[in-house]
C-alpha cells in the first residue's frame, strides 16, 4: 500500500540543510539547499538557518515554564488540552484547539494549525 512506497522513498530524499548544519557539514548543506532550490545564491539562507539554530541553543526546557514572554501560560493551556483530550477520549477537543492557540497569542492561523500536529 501507500506507506510503504512512501517509506522507501524516503531513502532517496536529500538530507535536511539544517540537520547537515548541526551536524557541522556546511558545504554538503549548502550544495543540497542549491539543488532544492534550482538556484546557486544560497547564503542569505544558510545564513537564516545557522541564526535560528544559535537562537535555538540559547533557550532550553526551562525556557517553556518561565513567566517570562507568556510561555508559562500557553504551555499550561497546551498541556491541559492534551490532558483534557486523554482523559475525556473526545478528539473534538483538539478540533478546537488551533482556535484556542490563536487565542492565546500565536500569530496566525498556520502557526496555530501546526502547533496541534506536534
Amino acid at each position: 500500500p501507500l506507506f510503504r512506497s512512501q517509506g522507501a522513498a524516503m531513502f532517496f530524499l536529500p538530507p535536511s540543510p539544517r540537520y547537515l548544519l548541526i551536524k557541522c557539514q556546511d558545504a554538503k548543506a549548502k550544495t543540497v539547499l542549491q539543488k532544492l532550490r534550482g538556484r546557486l545564491d544560497v547564503e542569505k539562507e544558510i545564513d537564516s538557518i545557522r541564526k535560528i539554530l544559535v537562537q535555538e541553543r540559547a533557550r532550553s526546557l526551562t525556557t517553556l515554564c518561565r513567566p517570562t514572554g507568556g510561555m508559562r501560560y500557553r504551555m499550561f493551556v497546551a498541556v491541559s488540552l492534551v490532558l483534557l483530550q486523554q482523559f475525556t477520549g473526545q478528539p473534538n477537543v483538539l478540533y478546537y484547539s488551533a482556535t484556542i492557540f490563536e487565542q492565546v497569542g500565536f500569530s496566525s492561523d498556520s502557526a496555530a494549525a501546526s502547533a496541534t500536529l506536534y
